[in-house]
């Protein structure tokens, strides 16, 4: 999962780059969100995808049709960082 800063844009947020079925997706404000989802400590996966999905919807266009995906996707970075973060 690439990140990239909004060099060309000065003042733009970040994109983060993920793979969701298969393709390189970029998704704006994904680290916010994961970073209050990371918060959400008693949250099972479903609850944690729900929230996930409804705030990337808030910055992103997501199709109805791969919301599961970008939800699943969302979730694994999210696990991620939080696996990065505990072997620290």
């Amino acid at each position: 999962m690439t990140s990239m800063p909004g060099a060309c844009c000065p003042g733009k947020t970040d994109v983060k780059i993920l793979s969701i079925g298969g393709q390189r997706i970029g998704i704006t404000h994904v680290d916010e969100i994961i970073e209050r989802a990371l918060q959400m400590e008693d949250a099972g996966d479903e609850e944690l995808k729900a929230f996930l999905i409804s705030q990337i919807k808030i910055y992103n266009y997501v199709p109805s049709i791969v919301e599961k995906e970008y939800a699943e996707a969302a979730l694994q970075e999210l696990l991620r960082i939080k696996d990065t973060r505990s072997r620290r």
